[in-house]
């Protein structure tokens, strides 16, 4: 094998080795939650050496903001894909929508994990930023979508982020309703309000 076949092999070995610790700490965090759980029981459950999990991520901290970023770029690709497609703008902005609040609800496998990182934000700088950055790029995609399907507004960015509002508020009340009522139902009569001509300033662009 050549040194550059090694190197790529020894790559590969650790992006897989990250993930494994990855889903580890998810399914220790979506039993018990994330506050007891400790380095030692994600490398048991990894089937992984006991000190790797400190090798690749440094501590427990650090494992926690990998598992968001997980989150992220799994809404991010999905995203992206979406924009990219041939879609009517509105159906595009319904997809965005759905996107995001299906992560967070019946595509979701660990709803536990997600309301302990939001209220670990409270304390934790760090993973404040993290979510923050999600609501950011959230926020930022809604409103070219908007403006694709050409929905005018006084102020874009305020609603924009009354959108971005509206669908963590489906969410949290599906998660606290256990799961009582249908999400997307309630998301395309929230859009089928939001794009009625009667609440868009000007109306339609031509």
């Amino acid at each position: 094998m050549s040194p550059t076949a090694r190197g790529n092999a020894r790559t590969l070995s650790a992006a897989r080795r990250r993930m494994q610790i990855l889903h580890a700490a998810m399914g220790i965090g979506s039993k018990r939650g994330l506050a007891s759980m400790t380095m030692d029981e994600v490398a048991q459950a990894a089937k992984l050496s006991k000190g790797l999990p400190f090798y690749y991520f440094g501590s427990k901290q650090k494992l926690h903001l990998a598992m968001i970023d997980l989150f992220s770029e799994g809404i991010s690709d999905r995203v992206a894909s979406i924009q990219q497609s041939d879609t009517d703008p509105q159906d595009m902005l319904r997809a965005v929508c759905w996107e995001f609040v299906s992560a967070l609800t019946v595509r979701c496998t660990h709803p536990r994990i997600l309301i302990e990182f939001w209220s670990m934000a409270l304390r934790d700088r760090e993973i404040a930023g993290k979510l923050g950055s999600i609501r950011e790029r959230m926020i930022e995609w809604i409103a070219q979508t908007l403006e694709h399907a050409s929905v005018r507004s006084k102020e874009p960015g305020a609603a924009a982020q009354a959108l971005y509002a509206a669908l963590v508020g489906i969410a949290s009340q599906w998660v606290l309703s256990k799961k009582a009522f249908d999400p997307q139902s309630v998301l395309a009569a929230t859009l089928d309000g939001f794009l009625s001509p009667a609440l868009q300033t000007g109306g339609r662009g031509t």
